[in-house]
């Protein structure tokens, strides 16, 4: 749709159709998953609309030229996925899946900051590459310059091979850097929470208690203590045959 609607060059138009793909490539995938996994086939395809979601799966395959851009027009099928899920998000289920978005905020923390990461380097790759492709001095004119440009540019690296030189590139620019740098804060902060939370887990797991017990050594006497008590039974024992007791000898 973007293709029909907006004036943009044919280096742009390349890379949108190879992310196109790559887009229609993941929901085939999961369109012949959810087929594989119905119980009847013909009521999920048919009944449970799954048609549309063939449909709006179809990858162009490079043909967004000329009459091929018209194939855009299939993608409006996936608004009925999007419509299924708002359907499923109302009531009981609403609730659960917020629940379970606060009892496990560190996964859908790392899931969302991985979708971001993907949505920023898709966007600002195209938003790159229209911008420098137009000027005769940019160096920046394909579509795999760009999705370097990107890459580098969010993990803050700063490689230096490739740089916009219009305005409007180096605005893009700044809204990449920044979005690196509270993407390695948000997935540092994240691996931290994910550290600290099983230590804690473990500290606050319940120990098993178990009786004492006697080892060996102490529960039987040593064959010096059975030869000091021999010895004062037997002092014990003359003192009495002698008729002479004495106080200061015990057991």
């Amino acid at each position: 749709m973007v293709v029909m609607l907006l004036p943009i060059s044919d280096a742009t138009l390349q890379l949108l159709s190879v992310y196109d793909n790559l887009i229609c490539v993941i929901f085939l995938i999961d369109f012949a998953l959810n087929l594989r996994g119905a119980s009847k086939k013909s009521d999920y395809f048919i009944k449970e609309r799954g048609w549309l979601d063939l449909l709006g799966s179809i990858p162009s395959l490079g043909l967004l030229t000329n009459f091929g851009k018209f194939a855009g027009l299939f993608r409006l099928a996936r608004l009925s996925r999007f419509a299924r899920i708002t359907r499923l998000l109302r009531g009981e289920n609403k609730k659960a899946l917020v629940k379970d978005v606060l009892e496990n905020r560190s996964r859908y923390a790392l899931f969302i900051t991985i979708l971001l990461t993907i949505l920023v380097l898709t966007v600002a790759s195209v938003l790159v590459l229209q911008f420098e492709s137009q000027s005769p001095d940019g160096n920046i004119s394909t579509g795999g310059d760009a999705l370097w440009y990107a890459i580098v540019t969010i993990t803050t690296v700063g490689y230096g091979d490739r740089y916009p030189v219009t305005l409007a590139g180096r605005i893009t620019a700044m809204f990449i850097m920044f979005m690196g740098v509270g993407i390695i804060g948000a997935l540092a902060s994240i691996l931290a929470s994910l550290l600290v939370g099983d230590r804690l887990r473990l500290r606050r797991r319940p120990r098993r208690l178990s009786p004492p017990r006697l080892s060996r050594r102490s529960s039987r006497p040593s064959r010096m203590s059975w030869l000091s008590c021999i010895t004062c039974w037997r002092k014990w024992a003359l003192e009495i045959a002698q008729n002479k007791p004495n106080s200061s000898l015990s057991i």
